[in-house]
């Protein structure tokens, strides 16, 4: 099990970039085409390091709390 307030810290991490994907996405929608490729590759990079925390934190934080973990692990 992790640290609570391990947990607490990366949750605000993933909400801070949550946040700020919204606003990257907003800058390569107005950016020309020349200029998308670099900040959409900035966005990958992110995202992946995004994802890789919600996978290692998050999702087994979640799958721990609930009563039935099997049904959020399947989506059902």
């Amino acid at each position: 099990m992790t640290d609570i307030a391990q947990d607490q810290d990366i949750v605000k991490v993933l909400q801070s970039q949550h946040d700020q994907v919204r606003e990257m996405l907003a800058t390569i929608g107005k950016a020309s085409a020349a200029d998308r490729a670099g900040s959409f590759q900035e966005l990958i990079t992110m995202l992946k390091a995004h994802e890789a925390a919600e996978e290692s934190v998050v999702y087994p934080a979640i799958r721990e709390s609930i009563d039935r973990p099997q049904r959020l692990a399947v989506g059902a």
